[in-house]
């Protein structure tokens, strides 16, 4: 997620109100990785393996969840290229490309953290060990607030860069910020097209016994 969530955040610090957009942005991304990371700290992974139980016995086929948050992100992310495509891309008309609210950025990296959690493996691998771990409530957190500020630390630094050199990273920002307003909503909905066709294809392929990536057959 890191590459893909630098995009809008060098849009954010290239804006009408760099400050507010980018804290937001961050924020969300933290809230997001965090609450996801207490809910597996309580045990809410219980509940997952019973529902992939479920559904590898409904559908005989082996992470059978796995499968099912395939296709539905596939479909999501198909449905939002079509948006996207639909929304017309217009030029700005100041300097400073237009901002979006700290509370819209807020949820739009709660939405890209959520997105992107099925494929957050070493995430996964880091709340395992904190859980065998078998250290008490309070320090598990701990850990877990500090795990998730690493996570957000590159992004912090762009923040700061954004405050040490404001009339260099300004422009900086404000071009690729421009050239995101012009360009990226087309580009981003190709990009969701071609990825959501690739994994519904292959989610249902696999239901079907035809999967479209049978590398993926190996690494399970």
């Amino acid at each position: 997620m890191v590459p893909l969530a630098a995009i809008p955040m060098a849009f954010a610090l290239g804006s009408a109100r760099p400050w507010s957009s980018a804290t937001g942005f961050v924020g969300g991304m933290y809230v997001a990785y965090f609450l996801c990371g207490v809910l597996l700290l309580v045990g809410a992974d219980f509940i997952f393996d019973h529902l992939d139980a479920y559904l590898t016995r409904l559908w005989n086929q082996p992470n059978a969840l796995e499968l099912a948050a395939q296709i539905i992100i596939g479909l999501l992310l198909i449905i939002s290229s079509f948006y996207l495509r639909r929304k017309k891309s217009t030029a700005p008309s100041a300097r400073t490309p237009p901002a979006a609210s700290a509370r819209a950025m807020f949820v739009f990296g709660v939405t890209l953290i959520l997105i992107g959690m099925p494929g957050a493996v070493p995430y996964a691998a880091a709340i395992e060990r904190i859980v065998r771990a078998d250290i008490n409530w309070a320090t598990g957190i701990g850990l877990l607030g500090f795990y998730n500020f690493v996570f957000v630390f590159p992004f912090l630094c762009l923040i700061g860069l954004r405050y040490l050199l404001p009339r260099q990273a300004e422009r900086c920002f404000q071009v690729f910020a421009d050239f995101a307003v012009r360009a990226m909503p087309w580009l981003v909905a190709w990009l969701f097209l071609i990825v959501g066709l690739v994994m519904l294809a292959d989610g249902v392929g696999w239901l079907l016994g035809f999967p479209l990536l049978p590398v993926s057959a190996a690494a399970g």
